[in-house]
């Protein structure tokens, strides 16, 4: 049998390979061709999920703007300048203030608890929930205001930013009905974790308790343990007046003395 030229044989051998590609491609035509409609619908599909995340990511992000903006109002009339005026025929006079500081927290009361109902579940809402029961408690609706206070805190958590401040908020409420052993725990809880951040605020108070009650030589200590530890306390100047009244005493030694052996006869 005679030999094809190398030349001949590879001419042949590629004759075949276009028939090969345009089996494949008319199979690969024909795949497409029965899958059409389930690729439609996983496109669409596929298209309506990306669209409705970033709708809800609008809408979100939008909410949350229209909240914002809402509580920042609402806040401006609880921050509003109270100028007693006679025979005042409004409330909320035009240039921003108020004729008493009661028409003033009920007016803002009622900006927070619009931002609470309209915005429910976003950020701005839980403060305005803190700054409603302050409200409330200016407004000396006390159990109104505890209950707000200890709703912020059960949602906020210790590490929300106005925690601090419901704590501080619920030890208020009992100093002012003259509950001062509940004042005191609820004060002591700043100077303990998780509150420890609000340590000197925490001791603040609880030597104005002492104070209050009389005695004056541990609010004296406590004061001065206070600027030596918290130097730049937001208090520092209120503590150096009262300390100007009360008497000098020396800081409680807590170093531990050496035991005398008992003298053997």
């Amino acid at each position: 049998m005679e030999d094809l030229p190398l030349t001949e044989k590879t001419s042949r051998k590629d004759l075949k390979e276009p028939d090969e590609f345009v089996s494949f491609s008319q199979r690969a035509l024909q795949w497409l061709k029965d899958q059409k409609v389930p690729l439609i619908v996983g496109t669409v599909a596929l298209l309506l999920v990306v669209f409705s995340f970033m709708g809800l990511r609008w809408y979100r992000q939008s909410r949350d703007m229209a909240a914002s903006k809402a509580f920042m109002s609402a806040r401006q009339v609880f921050n509003a300048r109270v100028i007693e005026r006679a025979n005042a025929e409004e409330t909320t006079q035009a240039d921003g203030t108020f004729s008493s500081e009661q028409d003033k927290y009920r007016a803002a009361l009622a900006e927070f608890e619009k931002v609470m109902g309209n915005f429910s579940g976003t950020g701005a809402a839980l403060l305005a929930q803190y700054y409603a029961g302050e409200c409330h408690r200016m407004l000396g609706e006390y159990d109104k205001a505890k209950d707000l206070f200890q709703q912020y805190l059960a949602e906020a958590g210790p590490e929300g930013e106005l925690s601090a401040f419901a704590v501080e908020g619920l030890g208020a409420i009992f100093e002012e009905q003259n509950q001062l052993k509940e004042a005191k725990e609820q004060y002591n809880r700043l100077t303990q974790p998780p509150f420890e951040y609000a340590r000197d605020r925490g001791l603040y108070h609880v030597a104005r308790l002492a104070q209050r009650s009389g005695d004056v030589d541990e609010a004296s200590r406590m004061f001065s343990e206070i600027l030596e530890k918290h130097p730049k306390s937001m208090f520092a100047q209120d503590i150096n007046a009262r300390l100007n009244l009360l008497p000098k005493v020396s800081p409680k030694n807590t170093t531990p003395q050496p035991q005398v052996p008992p003298k053997v006869e």
